[in-house]
């Protein structure tokens, strides 16, 4: 696997970051409650500057979102064959590609296989469990350099979020991904999943 590099960064290619670079690096917004290990994350959203990553994990857990096998793509044997999970929904960091690129300078290099990645299907799906968790987005905004708090942990109460949301509801706008029904992939499970059916 080769180097991560700013142009690789895109929706959907995982990373194997080290946690203490995300947790100490200016210019980064960071989730309430840090990321304590080294491992794999998935980028659910880019722009040409910065992207947004959530952690994954391949321990299961009763609430963990559980990634379908048949969306893993790329990777060793065992990241396709799986299971993977998103670790927490609310748990995301948004930064420049540059922090992204120096939190993975010690993945493995093993050559024998692609970079992963996840399917955009997937990676709308678990977009909308950031958003149903009030999870930060690549919209989310530095308070202090220094603690590299967000604006505000929970989207709802961003002003300029509310507005952008409103607009869409207004033109009939949808997310990238999203459908007329707002549908899942096959084989998707969560609690939230759970939580609106029984709603």
């Amino acid at each position: 696997m080769k180097p991560l590099r700013a142009e690789d960064i895109i929706e959907g290619v995982v990373a194997y970051f080290d946690h203490e670079v995300l947790n100490v690096r200016k210019g980064v917004v960071r989730p309430p409650s840090l990321v304590t290990r080294t491992g794999p994350f998935l980028c659910i959203e880019a722009d040409q500057e910065r992207s947004c990553w959530t952690e994954l994990t391949s321990r299961r857990g009763p609430d963990r979102l559980e990634i379908p096998i048949e969306c893993c793509k790329g990777g060793s044997c065992r990241f396709r064959e799986g299971p993977q999970f998103v670790n927490d929904p609310r748990s995301t960091y948004v930064a420049p590609h540059h922090v992204f690129v120096a939190a993975a300078a010690k993945e493995h290099r093993d050559t024998g296989y692609e970079r992963p990645s996840i399917s955009l299907e997937t990676v709308a799906a678990i977009l909308r469990e950031v958003d149903d968790a009030n999870g930060q987005r690549l919209d989310a905004m530095i308070v202090s350099g220094r603690t590299g708090l967000p604006v505000s942990t929970f989207r709802g109460s961003n002003p300029f979020r509310a507005l952008a949301l409103d607009a869409d509801r207004q033109y009939g706008r949808r997310r990238p991904g999203e459908d007329a029904s707002g549908s899942r992939p096959s084989g998707w499970r969560g609690e939230f999943d759970e939580r609106e059916a029984a709603g």
